[in-house]
């Protein structure tokens, strides 16, 4: 990826006078504050359940665009977005920053209470080729070590994104388009609404159909739409009561014709009635899981009760496939639970309870606080509950109403790994001491010895003890990158890589800490040019 494309550096002060700003400090490539910038970001919460994916939002009406703010840098190039009180505290930001000249950057994990530094750096631009037709993007940022940001969706003849690679979703009148695309700074990139097109109708009965892992790119309701190119070969998802169907790709099957999708599924479902407690003014929403060979779970179904106050309704779900099978309900004002389902009707498995608030105060070994930490809570036997969280400016996570018994974890690529076990939820904030863990050092070079600069550097855990299990960092000038958090007396392996003058450079390396010094990297040329003999 790009170097530009990681620009964001966190300073970790607490701002005493920011209440539930989020804060960011711009400056331009010469370090002189940006004045005029437009920021547009996306408020989301800090906690999320790992196990729904995208569905955890594919059953709310689209209000993206009640979620996002919008402001100007004024005079020391300070950008402030405004909190609205019902997402405070422990709300984070993810989003862009850009100038009329074409400077910009990527804003990433904003929190009340940390300023953010950025440094502006020239843009790329997507267009049409005759840069006349209105394009609408939908940009979801990769980077390294496996995190995505999906960046509000931006529109007009010509749209400027920072450096990166990007998984892109664009709309013209010429329908829609799916492609992967690496945008370098202050360089142009074009869009080409060609190759084969077909109408997608969705069946009656279909609340919306989206990309998987989309929520935010509503490709229809009711209406028909057009994919392009790369767009028919792309996973979908239609929440279609009481199924949730796909990830699948609709244009799999052979034609040229129109595309019918979902497919009416003539199978009965199941309906399961809520025990006891049923707290009909309480808007619910039950799914159905499935757990996959790798250890993933995969919503095969959901069922949506509103609260209405009225008498409660059964919930109606699909018939399970073969293998493991969970059911995880989710109610506004109760914890969250799952059991196993065998596919039978009737009462729910288990009853609504309230459980308990849990937060989480997070401290490096000064006592200081430290923002943008990951946790996560897994209630015992139900592996599904789990809930993930993030620190906020004051080092606090907050989870929401979980059930104990169960395990808090620290799961952050900065900090040892660590596992407390609660018998009961604590009443007050759950105190964590981070430790720091080993670190590994190292520098890439190029083959002459030189520093290799902006090198992405993945490190893995074969054992798969390790979260996350995949972590990277981009060597400095002098190609020197690090690892901290590291648990010691354990194999890693470590992969580099760049692309230079159009060919792929790359670097594998196997080793186990304590090491002798610093790794060295040497970077070889994986496409040789080939000379005649």
């Amino acid at each position: 990826m790009p170097r530009a494309a990681l620009m964001l550096c966190l300073v970790a002060a607490p701002l005493a006078a920011q209440g539930r700003d989020l804060v960011v400090l711009l400056r331009d490539p010469s370090g002189k504050p940006v004045v005029g910038a437009q920021g547009r970001v996306r408020v989301e919460p800090a906690a999320r359940m790992p196990a729904l994916g995208d569905h955890d939002s594919a059953w709310s009406p689209p209000g993206a665009a009640a979620r996002e703010r919008q402001a100007s840098s004024g005079p020391g190039g300070l950008l402030r977005f405004r909190l609205e009180d019902h997402e405070q505290p422990g709300a984070v930001a993810n989003g862009i920053v850009w100038t009329d000249d074409g400077l910009g950057a990527l804003l990433l994990g904003l929190h009340a209470g940390v300023a953010g530094r950025i440094e502006l750096q020239p843009m790329a631009a997507l267009a049409t080729a005759t840069g006349t037709e209105t394009i609408a993007v939908f940009a979801r940022a990769h980077l390294p070590g496996g995190r995505t940001v999906t960046l509000p969706a931006r529109d007009g003849t010509s749209v400027r994104l920072p450096a990166g690679d990007y998984e892109l979703w664009v709309q013209a009148e010429d329908g829609w388009l799916w492609t992967r695309r690496t945008l370098w700074s202050g360089k142009g990139s074009l869009l080409a609404f060609d190759g084969q097109a077909r109408r997608l109708l969705p069946a009656a009965g279909t609340e919306r159909v989206h990309p998987a892992g989309r929520p935010d790119v509503l490709l229809t309701r009711a209406e028909p739409c057009v994919l392009r190119g790369d767009a028919l070969r792309a996973a979908l998802v239609a929440v279609h009561p009481p199924r949730v169907v796909g990830p699948l790709v609709p244009a799999a099957a052979a034609g040229t014709g129109e595309l019918h999708w979902p497919v009416a599924d003539r199978t009965p479902a199941i309906r399961l009635h809520p025990a006891s407690s049923p707290a009909a003014d309480k808007a619910m929403v039950l799914y159905a899981l499935e757990r996959t060979a790798a250890g993933a779970w995969r919503v095969f179904g959901a069922s949506r009760r509103h609260a209405t106050g009225a008498a409660p309704v059964p919930f109606e779900l699909p018939p399970p496939p073969d293998g493991d099978v969970w059911l995880l309900l989710v109610a506004d004002g109760f914890a969250p639970q799952a059991g196993p389902w065998r596919g039978e009707g009737g009462p729910l498995p288990f009853a609504l309870a309230r459980g308990a608030d849990l937060q989480v105060a997070c401290r490096d070994e000064a006592g200081l606080p430290v923002a943008d930490v990951a946790v996560d809570y897994v209630p015992d036997g139900m592996e599904p509950a789990t809930v993930a969280a993030a620190t906020d400016g004051h080092g606090m996570a907050r989870f929401g109403r979980v059930l104990g018994p169960g395990r808090c974890r620290v799961g952050d690529p900065r900090f040892a790994n660590q596992e407390i076990a609660l018998a009961t939820i604590p009443t007050g904030p759950l105190a964590v001491r981070l430790a720091p863990g080993a670190t590994l050092h190292g520098v890439a070079r190029w083959p002459d010895g030189a520093p290799a600069r902006g090198v992405v550097v993945a490190l893995r855990d074969p054992t798969g003890g390790l979260r996350p299990a995949e972590r990277a960092e981009v060597s400095g000038d002098d190609g020197a990158f690090a690892f901290p958090g590291l648990p010691p007396d354990r194999p890693l392996v470590l992969f580099a890589t760049i692309a230079r003058d159009g060919r792929t450079w790359s670097c594998k390396a196997e080793i186990r800490l304590p090491g002798d010094g610093p790794v060295e990297l040497v970077l070889r040329n994986e496409d040789p040019e080939l000379r005649p003999r």
